[in-house]
């Protein structure tokens, strides 16, 4: 509980997390339609997998920055 006039502390990596995870969704969502996907389908959907895995990849350092900057901080014990 919080003491009046007092904001509740925010998570302020939670917008890359919930990124992250919807990527990690999507990444999984692709593989399990790639073997049943048309031969001629499935080089656009691997392509597909390997962009969403490097904007996965893109996402998480910016996370891990975020987590070592939130440590950082007074206070930033969320």
């Amino acid at each position: 509980m919080t003491e009046e006039g007092t904001l509740p502390q925010v998570d302020p990596c939670q917008d890359l997390r919930d990124r992250r995870d919807e990527l990690g969704l999507q990444i999984r969502d692709l593989e399990e339609l790639l073997p049943e996907a048309l031969p001629h389908e499935r080089p656009r959907i691997q392509k597909q997998i390997r962009d969403l895995q490097a904007e996965q990849r893109r996402v998480k350092s910016e996370l891990d920055k975020c987590e070592q900057e939130a440590r950082e901080e007074p206070g930033g014990n969320w």
